[in-house]
């Protein structure tokens, strides 16, 4: 690849505060905005644009992010909050069919510009500041969990329930506690 092309740059300048994460899926970039939550661009190589077409309702001052699949975002912020995030099913077709969707979005959008807004799916008081995502597999044979490091040197561990016995394991045993 020579230089040129190399330093062919697209960029956004809507962005009011800083950008302290950024995280890839396939055709989308998500965006961790320092004071704004996470917003969603899009990038259109045909007009060489990068446009925001989904971002949070709330203003989350975010310390980090991590993608569960291509829709779902969880993170945290520094109110110690932890959230989970998903887009609205079929809102990237929409944003394709609709001409507007894709140019200037930020002049005709509303909440903060996007087109489309992420629906909060769970939200967690955790009483520490978190400091890092990740989403893993503690054992081979294990679900995928999402581990959390804190600012007082906790580590969390995230954990799906799949049935109806671990619900009921994990409530006698906080009972007991």
């Amino acid at each position: 690849m020579g230089q040129k092309k190399l330093l062919r740059k697209y960029d956004n300048r809507n962005f009011k505060s800083a950008i302290i994460q950024l995280d890839c899926s396939e055709n989308r970039i998500y965006a961790g905005d320092i004071q704004e939550s996470v917003h969603v661009l899009k990038f259109k190589p045909e007009q060489g644009q990068l446009y925001i077409f989904a971002d949070d309702v709330l203003n989350r001052w975010l310390t980090s992010f991590c993608l569960l699949d291509d829709d779902t975002v969880a993170g945290v912020d520094k109110f110690e909050n932890f959230f989970v995030n998903r887009l609205p099913a079929g809102c990237e077709e929409d944003a394709e069919d609709d001409p507007t969707a894709s140019k200037h979005q930020w002049e005709v959008g509303y909440l903060s510009g996007a087109k489309f807004k992420m629906d909060k799916e769970a939200q967690f008081f955790m009483g520490e500041v978190g400091t890092c995502l990740k989403k893993t597999q503690l054992a081979p044979a294990c679900a995928e969990t999402i581990m959390m490091g804190t600012t007082m040197g906790s580590l969390c561990c995230m954990v799906p329930f799949s049935t109806r016995q671990d619900i009921d394991l994990f409530v006698h045993l906080q009972m007991y506690l």
